[in-house]
């Protein structure tokens, strides 16, 4: 029984820390540069590097590469 508990504390201990990286790892997530691109709001997304603009009727909108 105490074996069974042991396991039990040790998958409560991983779950949870894993559960409080992934928190604190998408906190800072997105970059916001100190030089907005053509004035307006944009971000970078640190992981994918996608970086998007901020429009007021649309939201956050994807930048196309041409």
């Amino acid at each position: 029984m105490k074996s069974w508990h042991a396991l039990l504390l040790a998958a409560c201990i991983l779950v949870g820390s894993g559960a409080i990286a992934a928190v604190l790892g998408l906190r800072d997530r997105y970059h916001y540069p100190a030089f907005p691109v053509k004035n307006s709001v944009c971000r970078i997304d640190k992981f994918t590097g996608a970086v998007e603009v901020y429009d007021v009727d649309r939201g956050w909108v994807h930048v196309r590469d041409k």
